[in-house]
């Protein structure tokens, strides 16, 4: 597998690439490694609209139905991965580029553009329901991320102007309400992932910076814990579950997936694998729902497929050359499909995963 295992630091900033490690980063040895990787993700089916881009894909924790997020517009799709089929039911407009999160239930979800909203979905007939929204005076600066706290009770979201926003969510009155900022970032935050307990998180930024935060939910505040320092874009991040490894995504020179180890008192950040040669930059760091595989995805038109092992991964799969690129990709309940929201237009592609198992 081409990756690089890094020493420990064990300190809060990092320089970077790794100054204790071999890393690989030519085209070549890049192009060698995934050549050799079995391209046996196939595209099945797409659906296509009329607007610039697709922004996000998320697929329903309890139903064959995804909500896709475009300019001024959450559309509602139903999936059928047998028939190999993709339809869509319902459109609901919202300013803005969306980003979209589910709930454990399946009931709800948040959307996140120039404002953020509570919706409430319905299965039969199908529906998006506006229950509450938020704007901080009377807008917020374009969202590029949205995720609801493990414990349903709270999100935060990353934006242009380079905040992180702690909001509670209460999907009962309903209502959201901002309790915190945190504005450490220079410049646009692309990604923020909450960790197990629910009382860490990451965020990614245009600054080049992956930092760890502690969120305190009860007084309304979010601190900065440690900070990893790099010379690209920190673009994407995910934190899956206690038992998988953290992951980020770095857009610029060095294009990787990096794998972090974070130790039990959150007092840094620890870089202990680099995963390179994802040209031109990682838009996508997605686990299926039982954390065993991975999909991370480029900006342009690759998708790479990864089984988890520990706290490893290892590359089994590739669809590339995909002509209508990757800004998000989701996952099936079962893990045999995903859809893939395009980048280079308004396409939501159905892909067959099976292939590689």
């Amino acid at each position: 597998m081409l990756a690089v295992a890094c020493g420990s630091k064990g300190a809060s900033t990092e320089p970077a690439p790794c100054d204790d490690c071999t890393l690989i980063t030519d085209a070549a040895s890049a192009a060698t490694f995934w050549a050799a990787v079995p391209a046996c993700l196939s595209a099945v089916t797409t659906l296509e609209n009329t607007n610039p881009y697709l922004y996000t894909a998320k697929w329903s924790p309890v139903a064959d139905f995804v909500l896709a997020g475009t300019t001024g517009a959450l559309r509602m799709i139903q999936v059928d991965a047998a028939a190999g089929t993709l339809t869509q039911l319902v459109s609901f407009a919202q300013p803005g580029n969306i980003y979209v999160d589910w709930d454990k239930s399946g009931q709800f979800a948040l959307s996140a553009g120039t404002d953020v909203r509570l919706l409430a979905i319905g299965a039969s007939p199908p529906s998006v329901t506006e229950l509450a929204s938020y704007q901080a005076n009377t807008s917020l600066p374009q969202l590029y991320d949205v995720k609801w706290s493990p414990d349903n009770h709270f999100l935060l979201t990353g934006g242009q102007d380079g905040a992180v926003r702690l909001l509670q969510v209460d999907s009962a009155t309903p209502a959201l309400a901002q309790l915190a900022v945190f504005t450490g970032h220079v410049g646009k935050v692309y990604g923020v992932a909450w960790a197990p307990d629910g009382q860490h998180a990451l965020s990614a930024g245009a600054d080049g910076t992956l930092r760890l935060l502690a969120v305190d939910t009860s007084a309304g505040s979010i601190s900065q814990l440690a900070i990893s320092t790099t010379t690209e874009w920190e673009s994407a991040v995910a934190w899956g579950s206690v038992d998988t490894p953290v992951l980020s995504g770095t857009w610029g020179t060095r294009n990787a997936v990096q794998l972090w180890s974070v130790p039990p008192d959150f007092s840094a950040l620890d870089r202990t694998l680099e995963i390179p040669g994802q040209t031109p930059g990682v838009q996508v760091l997605e686990w299926s729902w039982d954390r065993t595989q991975l999909i991370t995805a480029e900006h342009e038109d690759t998708l790479h497929l990864f089984t988890r092992n520990g706290m490893s991964i290892t590359a089994i799969g590739t669809l590339g050359s995909h002509y209508t690129g990757v800004h998000a990709v989701a996952w099936s309940r079962d893990g045999n499909a995903l859809v893939m929201a395009s980048s280079h237009g308004d396409i939501l592609t159905l892909v067959d995963v099976s292939g590689c198992h």
